[in-house]
């Protein structure tokens, strides 16, 4: 998932591309091969409204593909970080459990 990057910045890299439609891709190579989706659109509920579509679908993995500033001054531009957890903070997804309890601002 990537809220504003898009498909091309793989263009470098041999891989086969087929567009599903203006939003989701396909990219293969002889090693690998993903499902890329370009929304174009940055903000916790639109990116959450992709997110739960893949509910219905076969998806056993999601990568976010994004950028953030301020986490550490020592993070420089192409640095990769792998959180260990995230923190809601939304109002997009602060419901998204079993029992409608306010998830704001708990892991």
């Amino acid at each position: 998932i990537a809220p504003w990057w898009e498909h091309t910045m793989f263009d470098n890299m041999n891989f086969k591309v087929e567009e599903i439609n203006e939003k989701v891709f396909n990219l293969y190579r002889d090693d690998i091969s993903f499902t890329f989706i370009q929304l174009k659109r940055i903000g916790a509920p639109s990116v959450m409204d992709y997110f739960l579509s893949l509910g219905v679908t076969n998806c056993k993995n999601i990568v976010f593909v994004g950028s953030v500033g301020s986490l550490d001054e020592n993070i420089k531009i192409g640095d990769l970080v792998i959180p260990e957890y995230s923190v809601c903070g939304d109002g997009a997804s602060r419901y998204l459990n079993d029992n409608f309890e306010d998830e704001l601002f708990k892991k």
